[in-house]
Protein backbone atom coordinates (compact mmCIF):
# COMPACT_ATOMS: atom_id res chain seq x y z
CA UNK A 1 0.00 0.00 0.00
CA UNK A 2 1.39 3.71 -1.23
CA UNK A 3 1.73 5.98 1.10
CA UNK A 4 -0.94 9.13 0.82
CA UNK A 5 -0.13 11.88 -1.24
CA UNK A 6 -0.28 15.46 0.28
CA UNK A 7 -3.91 16.14 -0.71
CA UNK A 8 -5.08 12.90 0.98
CA UNK A 9 -3.44 13.92 4.13
CA UNK A 10 -4.57 17.58 3.89
CA UNK A 11 -7.94 16.44 4.00
CA UNK A 12 -7.70 13.85 6.56
CA UNK A 13 -6.80 16.48 8.72
CA UNK A 14 -9.13 19.24 7.70
CA UNK A 15 -11.73 16.47 8.46
CA UNK A 16 -10.93 17.00 12.03
CA UNK A 17 -10.62 20.39 12.65
CA UNK A 18 -10.29 24.29 10.28
CA UNK A 19 -6.60 24.86 9.56
CA UNK A 20 -5.10 27.95 7.90
CA UNK A 21 -2.90 27.18 4.56
CA UNK A 22 0.29 28.17 6.37
CA UNK A 23 -0.85 25.57 9.20
CA UNK A 24 -1.59 22.93 6.66
CA UNK A 25 1.38 23.86 5.19
CA UNK A 26 3.77 23.39 8.09
CA UNK A 27 1.53 20.29 8.84
CA UNK A 28 2.57 18.83 5.41
CA UNK A 29 5.84 19.49 5.52
CA UNK A 30 6.72 18.10 8.75
CA UNK A 31 5.45 14.76 7.30
CA UNK A 32 7.77 15.07 4.55
CA UNK A 33 5.74 16.07 1.64
CA UNK A 34 7.74 18.31 -1.08
CA UNK A 35 6.55 21.96 -1.30
CA UNK A 36 5.78 21.39 -4.18
CA UNK A 37 2.82 18.42 -3.83
CA UNK A 38 1.93 20.69 -0.82
CA UNK A 39 1.21 23.86 -2.62
CA UNK A 40 -0.56 22.13 -5.44
CA UNK A 41 -3.07 20.32 -2.67
CA UNK A 42 -3.36 23.72 -0.69
CA UNK A 43 -4.21 25.21 -3.61
CA UNK A 44 -7.22 21.94 -5.28
CA UNK A 45 -8.51 22.22 -1.36
CA UNK A 46 -9.00 25.80 -1.98
CA UNK A 47 -10.51 25.54 -5.24
CA UNK A 48 -12.64 23.42 -3.82
CA UNK A 49 -13.87 25.19 -1.16
CA UNK A 50 -12.68 22.72 2.03
CA UNK A 51 -9.83 25.32 2.95
CA UNK A 52 -11.30 28.85 3.40
CA UNK A 53 -9.17 31.21 5.78
CA UNK A 54 -12.47 33.99 5.47
CA UNK A 55 -15.10 31.73 6.63
CA UNK A 56 -12.51 30.85 9.88
CA UNK A 57 -11.62 33.69 10.41
CA UNK A 58 -15.53 34.50 10.67
CA UNK A 59 -15.65 31.74 12.67
CA UNK A 60 -12.95 32.82 15.60
CA UNK A 61 -14.33 36.26 15.86
CA UNK A 62 -17.81 35.20 16.51
CA UNK A 63 -16.73 32.74 18.86
CA UNK A 64 -15.05 35.67 20.45
CA UNK A 65 -18.31 37.10 20.76
CA UNK A 66 -20.73 34.76 22.11
CA UNK A 67 -19.14 31.43 22.80
CA UNK A 68 -15.59 32.22 24.46
CA UNK A 69 -15.53 36.19 25.19
CA UNK A 70 -12.49 37.90 23.96
CA UNK A 71 -11.64 41.41 23.24
CA UNK A 72 -10.49 42.63 19.62
CA UNK A 73 -6.31 43.10 20.41
CA UNK A 74 -6.87 39.16 21.66
CA UNK A 75 -8.59 37.63 18.30
CA UNK A 76 -6.78 39.71 16.36
CA UNK A 77 -3.18 38.16 18.06
CA UNK A 78 -4.77 34.81 17.57
CA UNK A 79 -5.57 35.35 14.12
CA UNK A 80 -1.99 36.70 13.13
CA UNK A 81 -0.55 33.85 14.90
CA UNK A 82 -2.36 31.23 13.01
CA UNK A 83 -1.36 32.81 9.68
CA UNK A 84 -4.70 34.91 8.67
CA UNK A 85 -3.53 37.71 6.02
CA UNK A 86 -4.35 41.04 7.40
CA UNK A 87 -6.72 41.92 5.26
CA UNK A 88 -8.79 38.89 6.06
CA UNK A 89 -8.17 39.71 9.75
CA UNK A 90 -9.92 43.31 9.02
CA UNK A 91 -12.63 42.30 7.40
CA UNK A 92 -13.90 39.84 9.71
CA UNK A 93 -13.40 42.11 12.92
CA UNK A 94 -15.94 44.52 10.94
CA UNK A 95 -17.98 41.89 12.49
CA UNK A 96 -16.97 42.77 15.88
CA UNK A 97 -16.46 46.76 16.19
CA UNK A 98 -14.94 48.77 19.32
CA UNK A 99 -18.38 49.70 20.38
CA UNK A 100 -19.63 46.15 20.85
CA UNK A 101 -16.32 45.16 23.45
CA UNK A 102 -17.80 46.22 26.27
CA UNK A 103 -20.53 44.15 25.93
CA UNK A 104 -18.40 40.86 25.29
CA UNK A 105 -16.29 42.15 28.85
CA UNK A 106 -19.54 42.76 30.53
CA UNK A 107 -20.42 38.86 29.18
CA UNK A 108 -17.37 37.93 30.47
CA UNK A 109 -17.59 39.24 34.04
CA UNK A 110 -20.58 37.76 34.22
CA UNK A 111 -19.74 34.45 33.59
CA UNK A 112 -17.19 34.65 36.18
CA UNK A 113 -19.55 36.01 38.92
CA UNK A 114 -18.49 39.53 39.12
CA UNK A 115 -20.52 42.33 40.02
CA UNK A 116 -19.68 45.95 38.10
CA UNK A 117 -18.49 47.78 39.35
CA UNK A 118 -16.37 45.53 41.04
CA UNK A 119 -15.46 45.65 44.61
CA UNK A 120 -11.56 47.18 45.45
CA UNK A 121 -10.96 43.96 46.85
CA UNK A 122 -11.68 42.40 43.85
CA UNK A 123 -10.61 45.06 41.12
CA UNK A 124 -7.25 43.98 40.72
CA UNK A 125 -7.82 40.41 39.48
CA UNK A 126 -11.00 41.94 37.28
CA UNK A 127 -8.54 44.07 35.89
CA UNK A 128 -6.04 41.31 34.94
CA UNK A 129 -8.49 39.02 33.33
CA UNK A 130 -9.63 41.68 31.15
CA UNK A 131 -6.34 42.85 30.26
CA UNK A 132 -5.21 39.00 29.49
CA UNK A 133 -8.54 38.93 27.43
CA UNK A 134 -7.37 41.32 24.97
CA UNK A 135 -9.91 44.11 26.03
CA UNK A 136 -8.47 48.01 25.87
CA UNK A 137 -7.00 49.15 29.23
CA UNK A 138 -9.74 52.42 28.93
CA UNK A 139 -12.51 50.17 28.61
CA UNK A 140 -11.01 47.77 31.98
CA UNK A 141 -10.15 50.80 33.61
CA UNK A 142 -14.50 52.10 32.74
CA UNK A 143 -15.75 48.55 34.03
CA UNK A 144 -13.57 48.19 37.32
CA UNK A 145 -14.88 52.04 37.99
CA UNK A 146 -11.92 53.79 37.71
CA UNK A 147 -12.13 57.46 36.51
CA UNK A 148 -10.56 58.88 33.68
CA UNK A 149 -7.95 61.42 34.39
Amino acid sequence: MSSPGALEAAARLLARRDYTRQELRQRLANKGFAAAEVEEALARLMAWGYLDERALARRLVEEAITRRPRGRAFVVAELKARGIPDEIIAESLAFYPPAMEEEVARKVLTRLGYTLPPPLGERPRVWRTLLRLGFPETLVAHLCGIPET
